[in-house]
């Protein structure tokens, strides 16, 4: 169940521009399909990474609103809305993601998110947010809507941050993992040496806190990074 708070506001008859933000092209290309779908007049600005608004909005552009990943390479969601508030910089943001983890509701309320949404949410409930959301309202799940882990530990914002920092070689390295592939068979895919693998495979062992190539694999799928 999500909770809206909606205050009164003028219609604009002039399309509203929404900057989206995530580093998934297929996001991204299946969100401006969604946002073209729905009743409202919306003029879609993608971007790979914040950086990308970051630069249109010093060099004088504005937004109505912008949907940004919560964790993407380099500056994750919450980078992204300390950013904009010591900019002081005012522009509506709804953050989502694909983790199966509580969502950080109340660090994004802190740092003046104006919503969240689950990346599986149907397009019905994302109108009816970024409607809420460009109205002045806020739209975040309830405590009682976010579905109990009991085998995942709670969302650690170290491990965010930790997370965010990997190289792209640790991905690559991440990745492999994923597909099963053993140390021998990722030194030969990535033309790396054995021990350069190893290193890799501990340094994302630290990062997800964990201790072993299933636990590691799953970790990251949790948190949307695979």
């Amino acid at each position: 169940m999500i909770h809206h708070e909606i205050s009164p506001k003028s219609a604009n008859p002039t399309p509203q521009r929404i900057a989206v933000i995530d580093d998934h092209n297929l996001v991204l290309d299946g969100l401006k399909k969604t946002l073209a779908g729905m009743d409202g007049n919306y003029d879609v600005v993608s971007a790979a990474s914040p950086t990308e608004i970051l630069n249109r909005l010093q060099a004088g552009e504005t937004f109505d609103l912008c949907i940004c990943d919560l964790i993407m390479e380099g500056m994750n969601g919450l980078a992204f809305l300390a950013t904009l508030n010591a900019r002081q910089c005012q522009i509506p943001v709804l953050l989502m993601s694909g983790i199966a983890v509580d969502p950080p509701i109340q660090q994004m309320k802190s740092l003046g998110a104006k919503g969240f949404v689950h990346k599986s949410a149907d397009p019905q409930t994302l109108e009816t947010i970024i409607q809420t959301i460009l109205s002045d309202g806020t739209s975040f799940p309830d405590d009682d809507a976010i579905e109990d882990q009991p085998t995942i530990a709670p969302f650690d914002m170290a491990e965010l941050d930790a997370i965010n920092n990997l190289t792209a070689r640790q991905l690559d390295v991440l990745k492999a993992l994923a597909n099963g592939a053993i140390n021998q068979e990722i030194s030969e895919q990535l033309s790396i040496s054995p021990n350069t693998v190893k290193t890799h495979i501990q340094h994302l062992y630290k990062a997800m806190g964990v201790s072993r190539r299933t636990a590691c694999v799953q970790k990251a799928q949790l948190y949307g990074i695979i």
